[in-house]
């Protein structure tokens, strides 16, 4: 997406921890990100709309929810989404 690599220098510039689910959201946050789901960790996302859906159902699931959602469009690019659980 046109809008990652401006977000990830942001994330390592202060010290985030950043991790690309190559296109496999669903087994990140089922396997390894399970984790960060059950210990209430502030997770941040950039994904396209149906990814940003999938993540809605997988917070859900842990008892948790998107906290905010803002989309944003590229002149270049497909429309990406900014979310935070």
């Amino acid at each position: 997406m046109p809008s990652a690599p401006a977000l990830e220098a942001r994330a390592r510039s202060r010290g985030y921890e950043l991790v690309d689910p190559r296109g496999e959201i669903v087994a990140l946050f089922l396997g390894r990100g399970a984790g960060w789901l059950a210990s209430g960790t502030p997770l941040i996302g950039l994904t396209g709309y149906s990814d940003m859906h999938l993540m809605r159902d997988i917070a859900r699931s842990a008892g948790r929810s998107l906290r905010h959602v803002a989309a944003r469009t590229a002149p270049s690019g497909p429309s990406g989404f900014f979310w935070r659980v």
